[in-house]
């Protein structure tokens, strides 16, 4: 019974992440940065428009909705065959699910759904080679997550434990913030990485789908091994060309709706084009964004405050943008 529980927990976890993507629109407003733009300087000013930075925007859209409804309805059957006893359904099932590993950058909770999957078909395994086998699958795309304890015996978790404490205290630091410069964040094999924490992250040995996600060049995935992300030097193609009021977007880009365009803080906008709004931005702030750009080079103090605050999370900002004009526009401004 408990079992059973659980595994309507770990369903409804799912149906809302996918619930909560199904609102996102992908003629959106959001914010993408000229070359040079820093992340803190973009943010404020997508807060200011009460919109999402780029990088925000495909970090709340991923994997996309057909990934996601074919995800649950695999699993689904998966886990209905396994509750009813049908072991050899339920394993064909979990094995496909496994398939889909690197096929999208999936979210927390659906990575969570491939990790279990790894690990029935490791507690149903005939021999122990292949326990390990998946044991080892498991640990090499999800070490970051813990198996759910009342969906395993203690026994399996326990391996799970040793085999990815073993992996992790031999695998190379690899400082992503040096790999991917431009990019805000770093997904591997879904989990999210924020570059401009600097922290180190430790990848077990096997081939890893790389995405970065930045506010200032196109998206890109690869698929690398830790030894080669050493070796690996991002070569990302910007979104946009020219600095301050010659910044402008490149053609033949794939982009929501209407796209603002962030030159830079320093490069001259009027307050009217800037499209200040009080109740989000400090008192401060706004006498600041109002003065000349010689008056605020002598003055860097820069305080977002407030703003920040209102952007908690990607989908209450995107379903704002649901009900604006969805024409396509390009705007260009800078602080």
């Amino acid at each position: 019974m408990q079992t059973k529980i659980q595994f309507k927990n770990l369903i409804a976890a799912l149906a809302i992440v996918c619930l909560g993507q199904t609102g996102v629109a992908s003629d959106a407003q959001v914010v993408v940065g000229a070359v040079g733009a820093t992340p803190a300087d973009l943010k404020a000013f997508a807060t200011s428009k009460d919109t999402l930075p780029y990088s925000e925007y495909l970090d709340a859209t991923r994997p996309g909705r057909d990934f996601e409804s074919d995800l649950k309805a695999r699993f689904t059957r998966a886990q209905k065959a396994w509750l009813s006893g049908n072991a050899d359904s339920a394993r064909a099932e979990f094995q496909a699910l496994t398939e889909l590993t690197l096929k999208a950058d999936w979210r927390t909770p659906q990575r969570e759904v491939l990790l279990t999957s790894y690990l029935r078909l490791a507690q149903s395994s005939l021999s122990g080679i292949e326990k390990t086998n998946w044991i080892e699958g498991a640990v090499r795309y999800f070490s970051d997550l813990e198996p759910h304890p009342s969906l395993f015996p203690p026994p399996l978790i326990e391996e799970f434990t040793a085999i990815r404490s073993r992996s992790l205290a031999s695998a190379s630091a690899l400082e992503l913030w040096t790999v991917f410069p431009e990019a805000r964040f770093v997904l591997i094999d879904g989990r999210r990485i924020e570059i401009a924490n600097h922290a180190a992250v430790r990848l077990p040995n096997g081939t890893h789908r790389v995405t970065a996600l930045s506010d200032t060049h196109a998206t890109f995935t690869e698929f690398l091994t830790p030894n080669q992300l050493l070796l690996f030097r991002a070569k990302p193609i910007a979104l946009t060309e020219g600095t301050c009021s010659s910044a402008r977007l490149l053609p033949n880009q794939t982009l929501p709706g209407k796209t603002l365009l962030f030159a830079g803080r320093d490069c001259p906008a009027s307050t009217e084009q800037l499209d200040l709004r009080p109740q989000l931005l400090s008192s401060q702030l706004m006498n600041e964004l109002k003065q000349p750009a010689t008056v605020k080079a002598k003055n860097r103090t820069w305080i977002w405050v407030v703003g920040g605050a209102l952007l908690a999370g990607a989908g209450y900002a995107i379903a704002r943008e649901m009900n604006r004009d969805k024409s396509d526009q390009i705007q260009r401004s800078g602080f």
